[in-house]
């Protein structure tokens, strides 16, 4: 019983660093960095970027569902295909970082792409219909 506080600490501690680990490990800032570069681009209407991006992630990326999406997407040949391979790509990395937002981050979700994404914090950019929808979401809270 003298132990219990002790215990109950120590188990507390090991699961917020399982926790941090889990998080940075999945979401490698270099993924991070360049899934953001993709998201931009969509909610902007280009593919500037995206093939390569996409094989920049598939290079970092610690978890192999989200290298398998990556390079998915780096093959799109249009802007709806490459919409649609954003959205794996999208659900892998909301997966790797336990759907909460890292610091600086949102999570916005468009129910009419039936969809989720992560974006820079500031004003909505939709990638799933850039220009023509561009504010359609809801950040998450």
């Amino acid at each position: 019983m003298k132990n219990t506080p002790r215990i109950f600490f120590q188990l507390l501690f090991a699961a917020c660093l399982f926790t941090a680990v889990s998080i940075s490990h999945a979401a490698a800032p270099g993924a991070l960095e360049s899934y953001l570069k993709i998201q931009d681009a969509l909610a902007s209407d280009s593919m500037d970027a995206v093939a390569a991006s996409s094989l920049e992630i598939s290079k970092s990326a610690t978890s192999e569902k989200i290298k398998k999406a990556a390079l998915a997407l780096s093959k799109a040949a249009d802007i709806k295909s490459t919409r649609l391979l954003f959205k794996s790509l999208s659900a892998e990395m909301l997966t790797s970082v336990n759907h909460k937002a890292p610091s600086g981050l949102s999570i916005v979700t468009c129910e009419m792409a039936h969809a989720s994404w992560l974006q820079k914090a500031g004003p909505v950019r939709n990638p799933y219909y850039g220009k023509s929808m561009l504010e359609c979401g809801e950040v998450q809270k």
